[in-house]
C-alpha cells in the first residue's frame, strides 16, 4: 500500500479555506529541497485529471491539471509538489528520508 507523502495533507473546509495547508507550512526550506523536487518532478504522472488547481493561498496562482505520480512507496500530487517548493510544506519525515536514501 502507498503511503502519502506529506504529513496531514492538504485538505480544505467547506468552503474552501486552506486552513489545513497554513497549518502545515514550514519556516524554513529543508537542506535538501532542490534534490526532494527533483526526484517528485522525474517520475512519470500515473493519473491526470482534466480542469485546472489553484494556489488556495493567494487564489491565483494555475498549478495546472491535477496530476498524480508515484514510486514504490509513496504517492503525490502536482500541488504537493507546488506547496513544497513555493510555501515550504512539511513533507513526511518517512518520505523524505526514503527519497534521500536512493
Amino acid at each position: 500500500m502507498l503511503r502519502a507523502c506529506a504529513n496531514k495533507g492538504i485538505a480544505f473546509d467547506d468552503r474552501g479555506d486552506a486552513k489545513e495547508i497554513r497549518r502545515n507550512l514550514g519556516t524554513e526550506p529543508l537542506p535538501d529541497k532542490d534534490r526532494l523536487l527533483a526526484y517528485m518532478s522525474s517520475r512519470e504522472p500515473t493519473a491526470v485529471a482534466p480542469g485546472l488547481c489553484f494556489d488556495h493561498l493567494n487564489g491565483k496562482t494555475s498549478i495546472g491539471a491535477m496530476t498524480v505520480y508515484a514510486d514504490d512507496a509513496f504517492f503525490w500530487d502536482n500541488a504537493i509538489i507546488f506547496y513544497f517548493d513555493k510555501y515550504n510544506l512539511e513533507l513526511d519525515p518517512a518520505f523524505v528520508d526514503h527519497v534521500l536514501e536512493q
